[in-house]
């Protein structure tokens, strides 16, 4: 395990520095270089994305509570919250009709043929994944194994086969049978038909260089790190020209761009040191800046957005690296930024001995966050190994008591709803995972299941929800 984690950080130190013709990345970029390697590793996502989805989450200027019942915090008190009750009535249920046909595919769960009647009824919380095989190598499962397979998901957490070996990662969906993808072996964008499972590429936008790539969270944008070590963003709607946004990112920025909420920004340096600034793009009037998001004399990580114009952060002593945080030695800290300019950085909390801190999170709608959180104490984890999650509205903390998958956790958000995926290991490739949609408003829970038996399975590899 050791031996393959070094080896996979030499690997993606030496291609930043040899992208960069020569110049050696700065010790924030190696070091960011480092936890993105790492926290890769745990979070096991499709391969083939370009992009990633935006990610961050907020925590409270009081306590975190776990949504698997945390031990409660000292000198703290949680604020009700209101009962979740599941609704036990599942929503577009399909017609009846002539039985089900099983389909079988070895590593796979139970699953049925998708057909019209099943097409028709798709509706608001339907989830679209793609079933991966545990650490990418499908050749493990045996005889007649595929590399990967379309599922779709019915509320209830009926399994519906729609292809196998689809060459696509599944952008934002509407739950119509004409499917948003990036395909292409990631380079294009194109259309799956949940009819045939057929994926059609779409024409590439007049414009764009032939490194350009589409960011997977996004309909419209396209990202492109260079050669030449600097970075660009381009949008591209109604299917129209590319339009320039900004060039002259920082280096390895533009590809792993977080976009807020109504995707007006985008933020590109989503860590600093040394209070250094972070590069804010602007996504409507075009052009880039740099912003002081963080403290002086910090180290700072980004959480997530809070809001369209509002990042926040985890901000420790630079002189103390150590992540996460076993004591308040580095005196921790949350910070909201301004991404306007208008307001200087504002500490909202100074973690104490026995708080949760936040780690790697998403932003919900009606301004509600979550995300993965740890304690602070002596038996911390690393960063990639959370096992909880707390939802945070109005700056208040509410506790969940649902049917959330055992693990260490790992955030999505997709169609309104929080995807939560539970691995049974911490690091390493080799791990299984269940992917769990909760709907916040109605408390209910789709489940998506690895595949049976103790050896290599298939896994949901971030699922996308119809809204």
């Amino acid at each position: 395990m050791a031996e393959d984690l070094t080896a996979r950080l030499t690997r993606e130190l030496d291609v930043a520095e040899g992208r960069l013709g020569g110049l050696v990345p700065d010790p924030a970029t190696r070091a960011a270089v480092v936890r993105r390697v790492r926290r890769g590793r745990a979070a096991r996502t499709f391969a083939a994305a370009t992009g990633v989805a935006a990610v961050g989450a907020v925590v409270a200027a009081a306590t975190w509570i776990g949504v698997r019942a945390a031990p409660p915090l000292p000198a703290t008190t949680p604020t009700p919250a209101p009962s979740v009750t599941p609704s036990s009535t599942p929503a577009h249920t399909p017609t009846p009709t002539a039985a089900r046909v099983a389909v079988e595919r070895p590593g796979m769960p139970p699953m049925v043929a998708v057909d019209d009647a099943v097409l028709e009824s798709v509706g608001s919380g339907w989830a679209l994944t793609l079933y991966v095989a545990t650490g990418g190598d499908a050749s493990a499962l045996g005889p007649g194994a595929v590399g990967n397979v379309l599922v779709l998901a019915s509320p209830d957490g009926q399994l519906y086969w729609v292809g196998d070996d689809v060459d696509a990662v599944i952008g934002p969906w509407d739950g119509s049978p004409q499917v948003p993808v990036v395909t292409g072996g990631g380079t294009a964008r194109g259309r799956l038909d949940l009819r045939t499972g057929d994926v059609t590429e779409l024409p590439r936008p007049a414009g764009l260089p032939a490194d350009a790539r589409p960011l997977r969270s996004s309909a419209t944008l396209w990202t492109a790190d260079h050669d030449n070590g600097k970075g660009s963003i381009w949008t591209s709607d109604g299917g129209g020209p590319a339009r320039l946004v900004a060039d002259d990112l920082p280096p390895y920025t533009a590809s792993t761009a977080v976009v807020n909420p109504g995707e007006t920004a985008a933020l590109v340096t989503t860590w600093s040191v040394d209070g250094a600034p972070s590069r804010v793009v602007d996504l409507v009037a075009g052009g880039s800046r740099d912003l002081a998001l963080g403290l002086a004399g910090t180290m700072c990580e980004l959480v997530a957005w809070e809001s369209a114009t509002t990042v926040l952060s985890v901000c420790g002593d630079s002189s103390f690296e150590a992540r996460p945080f076993s004591d308040t030695t580095g005196r921790p800290r949350l910070v909201r930024g301004d991404v306007t300019g208008s307001s200087a950085p504002v500490v909202l909390r100074d973690f104490a001995v026995g708080d949760l801190v936040p780690v790697q999170g998403v932003t919900l709608p009606g301004g509600r966050v979550a995300a993965t959180a740890y304690a602070i104490g002596p038996d911390v984890l690393p960063e990639s190994c959370m096992d909880r999650v707390g939802v945070w509205r109005d700056g208040a903390m509410a506790a969940l008591d649902a049917d959330l998958p055992e693990g260490y956790v790992s955030l999505g958000v997709s169609g309104g709803r929080l995807v939560i995926t539970g691995r049974d290991q911490c690091l390493g490739d080799e791990t299984r995972s269940t992917s769990v949609v909760l709907d916040l408003m109605s408390g209910r829970t789709t489940t998506l299941p690895p595949g049976p038996g103790d050896g290599a399975v298939m896994s949901a590899s971030a699922p996308v929800v119809a809204p």
